[in-house]
């Protein structure tokens, strides 16, 4: 991992020169190490379950066409998605991890196509530090889940409420059939779109309003429901995968891992006071900062609100349940990392601070983040 170390900060560098280039670098270098990574042998704890499960399918006669030997603890789903491509491409598992990586880039054309090309690039340079080796090598099930929830969540922006709706449900429960933890925030994000109103400027206040006492409310919500996890998952059971969710839920919310995460911290303090700030400084402008059109703009700005102070609310409710509020808040983390840090650098800060805060984070990351770069020995140095 030190090697990857190397590669993000020469990364980095070139983002300050070309953001282009860049990307094509990072994309072309993301292919490399998945590729060359297994090879010396560093592995997660998940990685060797995510292998034995791909390279132990099979084909059959009758639907669903394909099945698993080896079963990792995960949704049927993914195991059918895994085991589909093994079994009818007979590529070995480094393959796997590069289509999925590709797949999800190919994904996120379409998820942020309406944005200006900065917050494109920005994006997958925010992934690139710690959100990469943890979605894309670690914890696979992780990567498409949260690029196809992303892309509902960003199918809302569409000027067509209905069409905005039905892709948002389309994507958004394709993943959280992949991967179960992304179930409540999709869930938010949509009966809060289904709430508040974007087309008339006066209704800011108003949704503000909706937005911020909806978090308020999450909290004690959730404490509340804490006793009534086998009810939880009673109503979860239409889901093809609600047998893991069963499991999952009794196994999160039931375990105490007290203790002070860091991206706890950025959850309920620095991510909602960036928020609150990059939506009052321009919502009301006629300036189009992140967009190619406002009116998705603000959706876009009231919509990141909404799941960075769930994301908070999460987090509070779980302060004594380390893993649960890590999993349930995990899309509103990436979401404020990767698209909101640079939105609030850029337009509250400016000075071409974002590029400071993104070498920051660059070269701190194996501190800050030590479980993903852990068992490193820097010999490189």
């Amino acid at each position: 991992m030190e090697y990857f170390y190397v590669f993000t900060l020469i990364a980095v560098l070139l983002f300050f020169l070309n953001k282009k280039k860049a990307l094509i670098f990072i994309i072309i270098g993301c292919v490399f190490f998945l590729y060359f990574l297994p090879s010396i042998g560093y592995f997660g704890p998940d990685y060797l379950g995510y292998q034995t499960t791909y390279v132990n399918a099979f084909k059959i006669e009758a639907f669903p066409w394909v099945n698993t030997a080896a079963q990792i603890d995960s949704e049927p789903f993914y195991l059918w998605y895994s085991s589909l491509i093994s079994a009818y491409s007979n590529l070995g598992f480094s393959f796997y991890m590069i289509f999925n990586f590709l797949l999800c880039v190919f994904i996120s054309v379409f998820m942020l196509r309406s944005f200006k090309s900065d917050y494109k690039y920005f994006f997958w340079i925010m992934i690139l530090p710690v959100i990469f080796p943890t979605i894309f090598y670690f914890l696979l099930r992780s990567s498409l889940s949260y690029f196809l929830v992303a892309l509902g969540f960003f199918s809302l922006l569409n000027p067509n409420k209905k069409k905005a709706i039905f892709y948002a449900i389309l994507f958004s429960f394709m993943g959280i059939n992949l991967h179960s933890q992304y179930i409540l925030m999709t869930l938010l994000f949509l009966g809060t779109f289904m709430s508040l109103k974007f087309e008339i400027l006066a209704d800011y206040y108003r949704n503000l309003k909706i937005i911020t006492i909806s978090a308020f409310a999450l909290i004690f919500v959730l404490i509340a429901l804490r006793s009534y996890t086998s009810e939880i998952a009673s109503l979860l059971s239409f889901l093809p995968s609600s047998d893991v969710i069963s499991v999952k839920i009794g196994h999160l919310i039931g375990k105490d891992e007290r203790g002070l995460r860091l991206t706890a911290l950025l959850s309920v303090v620095i991510y909602p006071v960036m928020a609150f700030q990059v939506v009052i400084r321009t919502y009301k402008s006629d300036v189009l900062y992140f967009l190619n059109n406002k009116l998705k703009e603000r959706k876009f700005l009231l919509l990141m609100l909404a799941i960075i102070l769930y994301g908070a609310a999460i987090n509070i409710a779980y302060f004594d349940s380390a893993l649960a509020a890590g999993r349930l808040s995990r899309f509103s983390d990436y979401l404020g990392i990767c698209l909101l840090v640079p939105m609030y650098f850029k337009t509250c800060i400016g000075y071409k601070f974002e590029y400071f805060v993104l070498t920051l984070i660059t070269v701190l990351a194996p501190v800050l983040y030590a479980a993903v770069y852990m068992d490193v020995i820097w010999g490189i140095f």
